[in-house]
């Protein structure tokens, strides 16, 4: 997440006046693959916490670990709402992008 979070950063960051359509196009590819690398952190994550065994015998008050756990946060499951927010980001980006596109 952190070489994604790099590389998002620095794409956001950079002022895209002057830039090439080639050059455009390259980033808005490099962020369509970015985003493909979090569907597939999200789709790991997602295998393993399906595949986590039951955690019935614990106490909880009648919920479920991670609701139990994270129950004063905004999120159950931190690492999914995490690739979420980068998913996001890297949407935005790359429609600061293609808005420069269109205008080449």
């Amino acid at each position: 997440m952190c070489e994604i979070d790099a590389a998002v950063s620095e794409l956001a960051n950079s002022p895209l006046e002057g830039w090439s359509a080639r050059e455009l196009r390259a980033a808005r590819d490099r962020l369509y693959t970015l985003e493909h690398d979090c569907d597939m952190l999200a789709n790991q994550r997602q295998a393993f916490l399906n595949e986590r065994p039951p955690m019935d015998n614990l106490h909880l008050d009648g919920k479920e670990f991670d609701e139990y756990l994270y129950h004063s946060q905004d999120f159950t499951y931190p690492v999914l709402s995490a690739i979420t927010a980068h998913v996001e980001r890297i949407q935005r980006v790359r429609g600061r992008i293609c808005k420069h596109l269109a205008t080449e």
